[in-house]
């Protein structure tokens, strides 16, 4: 799998876990889903000019996030649990 691959560029790898990411839920593969998102949230990159796409991608991913937690959990208990850790 790419988890063991290295990678010169990081933002390349980034871009790579998100369009996993995003394939494996229109798959219905759930665990690997949460294992290239979980991937993807690895990442850290300073605000940067030359990496201005950085947010974008990691925004995807928690879009693909929230979406898999509505297939697996009534959203309802989604909201339930954002309140809880956000306070």
């Amino acid at each position: 799998m790419s988890s063991v691959v290295e990678w010169p560029d990081q933002l390349v790898e980034l871009q790579l876990w998100v369009r996993l990411s995003y394939s494996a839920l229109t798959a219905g593969d759930h665990p690997s889903v949460t294992r290239c998102t979980d991937q993807a949230l690895q990442f850290s990159f300073p605000n940067d000019p030359k990496h201005p796409s950085v947010s974008r991608l990691i925004t995807v991913v928690m879009v693909v996030l929230v979406k898999e937690y509505q297939e697996l959990t009534p959203l309802s208990r989604i909201f339930t649990y954002m309140a809880a850790y956000t306070g």
